[in-house]
């Protein structure tokens, strides 16, 4: 019987590399992993900002919920009127974050909560782009607080199209990665190939605005203006490449 042991145990054995090689193909051929060279290219270059998004909340109190209603719907439509004025497209206002709440004091006499009115808040968002975003966020960031209770929760420079600064730091990357292929074949005294596995990762970085304000939102009074710098970010991508050697 110690030959049908032994022949169960061969079978097993066949059974089990035909799977590990249908599962991991890759380890069927040393040949692919070792006969090449693997090199990375890193590609970099500054893109300025085509997209400005500027973040408004929207406040106003009323002794009941109709009134706190009515007034932050009038102070809202006043300002989206406004920066229609301005050049702003309906397109690019989005309004979001609507609630409606009981307004509450602390009474030390008592030690109560005293009910105070209705709170009424909105966040309305703003998108610009085009030739003058920039003159036209720092117009209507200027012309908010002359509206009401208009509180400013921050602006965020973007980049909308990123196609065409990535189409050209690709290159520079591949570029690289080529140069370095070729210097490590002419070295080692063999004939470099073609390109058999490219994988590619890519960042853009970040946009932080500058704000220089005439004056504090606070001083209405004084207000004069706002001035904005888009600044720049790095686009940055790397590419490893496997290339063939003949």
């Amino acid at each position: 019987m110690k030959w049908l042991d032994r022949l169960l145990i061969f079978i097993i054995a066949v059974m089990f590399c035909a799977v590990m090689r249908f599962t991991y193909p890759g380890i069927s051929s040393n040949k692919e992993l070792t006969n090449g060279i693997s090199v990375s290219g890193v590609g970099v270059a500054k893109v300025q900002p085509d997209t400005l998004t500027l973040y408004f909340n929207v406040q106003e109190k009323g002794d009941s919920t109709q009134e706190a209603q009515q007034k932050i719907d009038e102070l809202s439509k006043n300002f989206i009127e406004l920066v229609k004025g301005l050049g702003v497209e309906a397109k690019s206002i989005q309004t979001s974050n609507y609630s409606v709440y009981q307004n509450y004091y602390w009474e030390k006499d008592t030690s109560q909560q005293i009910a105070d009115g209705y709170n009424a808040s909105q966040t309305i968002t703003i998108t610009l782009n085009g030739e003058r975003f920039i003159e036209l966020g720092e117009q209507v960031l200027s012309a908010a607080p002359t509206v009401g209770n208009i509180n400013i929760n921050g602006s965020n420079f973007s980049l909308k199209d990123k196609s065409a600064g990535e189409a050209q730091v690709r290159e520079l990357a591949l570029e690289q990665a080529r140069k370095k292929a070729e210097q490590l074949a002419n070295a080692a005294g063999v004939t470099l190939g073609d390109p058999i596995n490219i994988v590619e990762s890519s960042n853009i970085g970040g946009f932080y605005p500058m704000y220089n304000t005439a004056a504090s939102v606070a001083e209405e009074a004084k207000y004069d203006s706002v001035s904005l710098e888009a600044g720049e970010s790095e686009v940055s991508i790397t590419v490893n490449v496997v290339y063939e050697i003949k």
